[in-house]
């Protein structure tokens, strides 16, 4: 399981980047959340109250999930999914 990891493009910028998960997520079995590419809060990656990556699920950089979302085997999110 990877959560805030650098995200997986080549132009990443130094400024300091964000993730947000809300109460109650859980990560099972290789889940991996990066970390955005672009500072603010707008760029934020952000998992809602109660989600759920399981099964070597993917979450890329500019990912929005609302609450309650489940992601199960091998489900890949890549840029800006909302």
């Amino acid at each position: 399981m990877l959560v805030g990891g650098k995200p997986q493009q080549l132009r990443v910028n130094a400024e300091p980047v964000r993730r947000v998960l809300g109460d109650g997520v859980s990560f099972l079995d290789g889940a991996s959340v990066h970390r955005a590419t672009k500072p603010g809060e707008s760029n934020a990656n952000r998992l809602g109250d109660g989600s759920l990556p399981i099964g070597q699920v993917h979450v890329g950089h500019h990912c929005v999930l609302g609450s309650e979302a489940i992601l199960a085997n091998a489900a890949l999110l890549g840029a800006t999914v909302r």
